[in-house]
């Protein structure tokens, strides 16, 4: 009898470990991604449809080519950080605060350094797990390089 108990919470456990380990099963990692790959410039239309829903899913799918293009394939940003500074997650939603820091470019010199404060909202599909339903920014601080006076 004991022998079953611990069998049974074995397999339970073991269970819920593994639904736990993958990246679209965890909200934050979801996020993570979505942003790494902008910053990488290696979002397709596909992808960022397939990683959207609701509001954003519908902004998303309007969009131009153009307008695609500026959002998700800019090569004049790089990203120092991100960091999630609150979560709260249910079974079906999960709203997380974050921040990010990036470096805005020109000519290879850095022109501003931005830092974003924004709330993502994910909503739980039961086919691919989590999807970025909306993010809204809270606020933004720009720091610009300094004016060269001749």
């Amino acid at each position: 009898m004991l022998i079953e108990n611990k069998s049974i919470l074995l397999i339970i456990f073991m269970f819920l470990i593994g639904s736990c380990l993958g990246p679209e099963n965890n909200p934050e990692v979801v996020l993570r991604d979505f942003i790494q790959k902008q910053f990488n410039g290696k979002l397709t239309r596909q992808d960022v449809l397939k990683r959207t829903t609701g509001e954003l899913f519908e902004e998303y799918s309007k969009m131009t080519d153009e307008t695609f293009h500026s959002l998700f394939l800019q090569k004049k940003l790089s990203k120092k950080k991100v960091k999630i500074s609150f979560k709260k997650c249910s079974a079906l939603r999960c709203s997380i605060t974050f921040s990010i820091a990036y470096n805005v470019h020109e000519n290879k010199n850095i022109k501003n350094m931005v830092e974003t404060k924004k709330i993502a909202s994910l909503l739980k599909d039961n086919k691919n797990g989590w999807k970025i339903e909306k993010i809204v920014n809270l606020k933004t601080y720009f720091e610009n390089s300094p004016i060269k006076i001749r």
